[in-house]
């Protein structure tokens, strides 16, 4: 029982320090973001929709889930304070992460405007590949790694008044992971001045980030050391080769990466018509995944 218990507390540790690495690259960009709007070279256009059309997104995830927010309801303390903490946290917290990401997005449109390159249709269709092949290599090491937790399928869309409605949650996802590596990829540039430089140190930068995102929800040493390992790898072949002057295919990438995501989901079947919403989910996100190529490649030509 002792040798579990101090197994589990390294995991928690491994996850509390994954998700401080995450947080400071985060930090790091809405930084870099505040800085390029004060010296006018942000895209103010971008900001006040994506801010708009999050906080209209947030409003309504937020209606979606509010059985599982009323279920954890204290019974001992009045029910009028209880509302007033939700609604007003919940929209202080909406808020504040919307105009966070509106911040990051006009930074890194306004800097596809003037640095991102056009790509060719091949280098699009490597992108989507690329992230195909690297979570299906990491699924088949997976496979053969010993596990010592079952494998469920996820329910938390049952939470919540209309689960087909909850596949907009995975649209918001989708963006937020885009946006990190988008900023991965600027912080890789700058550290190694553009691959002319400080080459080890970038490329340890991009295997400590995949060993943070894989340590976020890690479930044992073995495959956290593999998820770094192989995510490592394939994430250094795409931002040194595939993304280089270019930001617009890193969508395509993700959208690779979640369509297997999704279709685990749907394999997995954890509940009834689970096959329609990773369905739905897929489509949401591969729409949001081509207005935005587009966008970029747009902004490429504008510049």
């Amino acid at each position: 029982r002792s040798n579990f218990l101090n197994h589990q507390n390294i995991l928690n540790i491994i996850r509390i320090f994954s998700f401080l690495i995450v947080s400071v690259v985060f930090i790091v960009g809405l930084i870099y973001s505040l800085i390029s709007w004060t010296q006018k070279k942000f895209e103010i256009k971008t900001f006040y929709f994506i801010a708009w059309l999050f906080t209209a997104t947030g409003i309504v995830l937020f209606l979606n889930h509010l059985p599982a927010k009323l279920a954890q309801f204290s019974t001992e303390q009045p029910k009028l304070h209880q509302w007033t903490t939700l609604i007003l946290f919940g929209l202080l917290k909406l808020v504040f992460t919307s105009g966070c990401i509106a911040t990051i997005f006009g930074y890194i449109h306004h800097l596809a405007k003037e640095k991102n390159r056009l790509p060719k249709p091949i280098d699009s269709l490597s992108g989507l590949f690329s992230g195909i092949l690297g979570t299906s290599l990491l699924a088949f090491a997976y496979h053969f790694l010993p596990s010592t937790t079952p494998t469920w399928g996820s329910t938390e869309r049952l939470n919540s008044y209309l689960p087909l409605l909850d596949c907009l949650q995975d649209v918001v996802e989708f963006i937020f992971v885009t946006l990190l590596l988008i900023l991965l990829k600027l912080f890789f540039e700058k550290l190694t001045v553009q691959w002319t430089k400080k080459k080890f140190i970038g490329i340890c930068f991009l295997f400590l980030f995949c060993c943070a995102v894989s340590g976020l929800e890690v479930q044992s040493l073995i495959k956290l050391a593999a998820a770094t390992l192989i995510g490592g790898g394939c994430l250094f072949i795409t931002v040194r080769y595939l993304l280089r002057g270019n930001i617009s295919i890193l969508p395509l990438v993700v959208f690779g990466i979640w369509i297997l995501i999704e279709l685990k989901h749907a394999f997995l079947h954890a509940y009834p018509r689970v096959e329609h919403q990773s369905i739905v989910s897929i489509v949401l996100i591969g729409t949001c995944t081509i207005l935005w190529h587009y966008r970029l490649e747009r902004l490429a030509i504008s510049k």
